[in-house]
This record gives structure tokens, sequence and C-alpha cells, in this order.
């Protein structure tokens, strides 16, 4: 059987929505799945919650008026980052799970692994803790959007949108923005949820949420592997995409019988 290959496999397409409405849904995943990690900051803010691993600690310290810092956070945190993160894990990961467990144990597994994969966090104090619980939130979120879109897009808006540093005051502009911005949106966030996960086998979510646990505690020792498995994803795509070229060229693609 012949089939087409290129960046829409992978979720990087408009799957035929509006460009308004790939950015309302990722404004919409941001609402309703960021307001934990939100409310950690603030309450860390006001109440430190325990000792962050120290490259980050250093990052934050940094002087926020030097152009160099926006532009290491713009590599590593709102800019590059949601594209690679997205692409690899809901455009890859839970995408190829997705295919033979289905939408709802393929999100929460993948959940699990990006949370998991997030090492910084690793850490035993009470800041790690609810920072992982809010990143698991976060994770289930853009897993949802992602499902029911068929589209990247969203999930990376919502994504960048979390990782632009803020100071409080901002933080609890974005809080008050979300809160209105779920009165409108709500009722779309259960709509999706339900059809994901209407027909969720508990046993099956389980089993890859340990296997994906598991996987992701190991990877973290072995950094090179993850950095492997996102070249080897770019890859991919660009082969995808020359293939693509090809067959419209007049040359027929074959990928399997």
């Amino acid at each position: 059987m012949a089939r087409a290959r290129g960046p829409a496999i992978y979720g990087l397409t408009c799957a035929r929505l509006s460009v308004g409405a790939l950015v309302t849904a990722g404004l919409a995943a941001a609402a309703l799945s960021q307001w934990p990690v939100l409310i950690h900051s603030l309450v860390d803010a006001v109440h430190p919650l325990g000792a962050m691993a120290p490259w980050r600690q250093a990052f934050f310290d940094m002087s926020w008026r030097r152009w160099q810092f926006w532009l290491y956070a713009g590599i590593l945190s709102y800019a590059a980052v949601p594209v690679v993160e997205e692409l690899l894990y809901r455009g890859y990961y839970q995408r190829r799970l997705a295919e033979d467990w289905g939408d709802g144990p393929a999100i929460l597994a993948v959940a699990c692994l990006f949370t998991l994969s997030h090492k910084q966090y690793l850490i035993a104090n009470l800041y790690n803790l609810t920072m992982i619980i809010s990143l698991f939130c976060v994770a289930i979120g853009l897993g949802v959007v992602f499902a029911w879109t068929r589209s990247l897009f969203p999930g990376m808006i919502a994504h960048a949108i979390i990782n632009i540093p803020m100071t409080p005051a901002w933080q609890a502009a974005l809080l008050a923005a979300f809160a209105v911005m779920t009165f409108f949106a709500w009722r779309g966030g259960l709509a999706a949820m339900r059809q994901v996960f209407g027909r969720l086998e508990m046993s099956s979510a389980l089993i890859l949420i340990v296997l994906f646990g598991a996987y992701a505690l190991w990877i973290e020792r072995l950094p090179a592997k993850a950095l492997w498995a996102t070249g080897m994803l770019i890859v991919a795509i660009g082969m995808g995409l020359a293939l693509r070229g090809r067959s419209s060229n007049g040359q027929a693609t074959w990928v399997g019988k």
C-alpha cells in the first residue's frame, strides 16, 4: 500500500483548521492546564517551597535586563524548546502509541515520560514535588489538544506561553487572564477530554505509564540517547520531505504493502 510521508504525519499541519482556530485552541489548552504551574510559582515567590536545581537558580538569578538572558531563554525555553519537545513527545511518541493503544493511554504514558524527563525537578523537596504534579497537568493538556486537533501548533503555542520567564506580577496577571479564558473554554475542554478519554482502558494506561516512567528515569542517566532520538526524528522528517518531493514529481514512493 502506498502511503504519503511528510511533516503532516508528525503533526506539522494545520489539519484543515484556520490559523485563528489553532491559536484559540493553543490559548485554551494553556488556560485549562497551566494554572497549577502558575499557582505553584506564585506560592513559591511568597513562601519558598525548597531549592531548585542549581543551574535553574543560576539562570533566574541572571539580570533580566540583559539581552543575553532573553537570547538564552529564547533558545532553551520559550522558542526552540516548545517546537522540539512537542515534535518529539506529541508528534512522535504520542502519535505512534495512539496507533496501537488509543489516544487516552498514549496521552497518559507520554505525559509521564515528558514529566519525568525533566530531571531538574527530580529533587526531593516540596518545590519539585509540586512542580512535577503541575508539569504532569500541563503534559496532559498538551496531549489532549494534539489528539483533539491533530496539529502540533496549538501545543507549541501553549508550551511556549508557560516557558516564558515571568516575574510574580506577570504570573499573577497571566493567571487572571487564564481564569477569564477558562470561563469561555471549559465546555470545549470538557468535550475534548470526553472524546479522548471516553473509552480509556485503565489496564493499558497503567502498563504504559509504568513502562514509560521507568524508561524516562533510565534515559536521563544517558542524556546522549535523548539527543540521538531527537536528531533521528529530524532526519526522518527531512527524508519524508525528500520522498514527498520525489513523489510529487511523478515517482511513486512505496513504504509497505
